[in-house]
């Protein structure tokens, strides 16, 4: 399941998806077509097994280190 819909409190879009845990993920942007546009390429990486969870991105490499 994905889609783009509008946000009622702010009017923003909001692209929604489910990640390969199954948990919803959603993201916002000011237009219509850069959701679509970000949301594409989303699906696009989760297909082709190049997803990374925008979650685990934020990590820093100090939480790696030793």
């Amino acid at each position: 399941m994905a889609q783009v819909i509008r946000d009622p409190r702010d009017g923003r879009w909001l692209a929604r998806w489910r990640d390969p845990s199954g948990h919803q993920r959603k993201r916002s942007v000011a237009r219509k077509i850069d959701a679509q546009r970000w949301l594409d390429q989303a699906l696009s990486d989760l297909h082709r097994g190049r997803y990374i969870d925008p979650a685990a991105a934020k990590a820093m490499t100090g939480d790696y280190a030793i």
